[in-house]
């Protein structure tokens, strides 16, 4: 009897078994998706490791072209102040350091074109009009001929000095390049009137002090814009450092002497 109930046990546990394999609900759970004929299962895509993104090539281009006008202009300065200074300077040791200055910064400025960078031509600064005798005349008036000059249309403004890969400024944007020739012309024209309305020595003395600061300045300017141009161009800042500090101890030194000839001029 056990025998009996035994072998029906265990012939119901099979069937029932194999019944509940056989119902849909668990044969859609257990067997796999079925693909359309042809079709490949893909395997998850991977998330890609994460990669700082380098400046495109032309971005780093503009960055140099941008810094190397600024350095253009601000050596063109230094050039047209010390040019001034050499008709006007009595005194031999300022000559010379104007010499060194007019010499020194003509060579940055082929330097710094190789990179782009143009010193270019100031626009006409809008208090510096065209004078005919005595006569000041408006800023729209074409000097040679005392005549109004016609207004051209602004749609765009091209950079003064750039070259044909500069970008144009689009029309109502200010060129701020153009912003820092005109500047630079103002300080001239305010050197020019010290160098007219003052004692030569003291002009002298103003010119070595202004070189004292200006390539401080430079020094301190330098060690900024390398760390915004490309490794070549940081190469060629570190180059020129070298000699605007030069022109630094020499004008600190300059000063020194004229400051004791003064002291002693004075007590004689």
């Amino acid at each position: 009897m056990r025998t009996i109930l035994k072998s029906f046990l265990s012939v119901l546990a099979t069937t029932g078994f194999a019944a509940v394999l056989s119902t849909p609900a668990f044969a859609q759970q257990a067997q796999p998706p079925q693909l359309p004929q042809g079709k490949k299962i893909q395997a998850p895509a991977t998330q890609p490791s994460r990669v700082t993104a380098r400046k495109p090539d032309a971005a780093v281009a503009q960055n140099d072209r941008t810094i190397a006008t600024m350095l253009a202009i601000c050596s063109q300065s230094e050039i047209d102040h010390a040019k001034l200074t050499l008709t006007k300077a009595e005194d031999k040791k300022v000559r010379e350091l104007a010499e060194m200055i007019v010499k020194d910064h003509t060579a940055m400025l082929t330097k710094l074109q190789q990179f782009g960078g143009q010193a270019g031509a100031a626009d006409r600064p809008a208090t510096d009009r065209p004078v005919i005798g005595n006569r000041e005349l408006p800023n729209n008036t074409n000097a040679a001929s005392d005549t109004p000059r016609k207004e051209t249309p602004r749609t765009e403004i091209p950079r003064t000095g750039g070259s044909d890969a500069q970008a144009r400024v689009p029309a109502g944007q200010l060129d701020f390049m153009m912003i820092h020739r005109q500047i630079a012309q103002e300080c001239l024209k305010s050197a020019r009137e010290q160098w007219e309305s003052k004692p030569v020595a003291e002009s002298e003395m103003c010119f070595v002090g202004t070189q004292i600061v200006k390539h401080q300045e430079m020094l301190d300017t330098n060690k900024v814009l390398q760390q915004h141009v490309s490794t070549e161009f940081q190469q060629a800042i570190r180059d020129g450092s070298p000699t605007i500090q030069q022109h630094l101890d020499h004008a600190k030194k300059l000063v020194e002497e004229l400051s004791k000839s003064e002291r002693n001029a004075a007590n004689n």
